[in-house]
């Protein structure tokens, strides 16, 4: 399960503190990010993560650190820690569809990167369950979790070869978003079932104390119905 921004801003604040900032290469054609020093070993597995996989990353339309407001909203961007690198972006959109170049097996790899506790670092912005966000990687632990170290045994240092297609990540995607409407529809028949044996409770109760006071069972049904909107 993925934290929340917030949870992450509180972990990581406050935002635009660019004493906290460095600059790192990302890929191997001259790329640099600036990120939180803090999240310098995260940003190196990414990295090798990309290099295993012979991903271009281009130093034209990669960034990191920006001092901004979240897109849509009020409150900082996590990019206003420094923290998740948004990786050429011309080919990578933001947007209501998923659309990319990245390999899969390369974002099966980046996912796969733990901390020494075996909690998960990264979350592709590709996984969305609304707009996707190919271009971009969520950091997912705290600063106290990242400094405990990676569990280097978890980053690709060799590429593998896997016949996983953009198509079958994409149907991934589509069963996930199923199982989650399912879900929800089985929590609002749950919520459904409850009240109305609340309400059966309640009308019982309605007749039980009728019947002591001498109630006719009109009067009782009017009783357990309420006044009238």
């Amino acid at each position: 399960m993925s934290v929340t921004t917030t949870a992450m801003r509180n972990a990581w604040g406050p935002p635009c503190v660019g004493s906290r900032m460095i600059t790192v290469p990302l890929g191997d054609n001259g790329a640099r990010v600036t990120i939180d020093r803090r999240w310098e070993h995260a940003i190196r597995a990414l990295d090798m993560c990309f290099t295993v996989h012979n991903y271009e990353v281009r130093k034209a339309d990669t960034g990191c650190y920006n001092c901004r407001t979240i897109t849509g909203g009020t409150g900082y961007s996590l990019h206003a820690y420094g923290l998740p690198p948004d990786v050429n972006w011309s080919t990578n959109p933001y947007g209501p569809r998923l659309v990319t170049d990245m390999p899969p097996a390369m974002i099966l790899a980046i996912e796969a990167i733990r901390t020494v506790d075996g909690l998960t670092v990264w979350r592709w912005g590709g996984r969305y369950s609304g707009n996707k966000d190919a271009m971009h990687f969520d950091p997912q632990v705290t600063p106290e979790q990242i400094a405990r170290g990676i569990d280097w045994a978890t980053v690709a240092t060799t590429g593998e070869d896997d016949m996983t297609t953009l198509a079958e990540v994409q149907k991934e995607f589509v069963n996930a978003d199923k199982r989650a409407a399912a879900r929800e529809k089985q929590l609002r028949q749950e919520i459904v079932a409850t009240l109305s044996e609340r309400e059966a409770k309640t009308r019982r109760m309605v007749r039980a104390i009728g019947r002591k006071v001498g109630l006719t069972d009109a009067e009782m049904t009017d009783a357990a119905n309420g006044p009238d909107a």
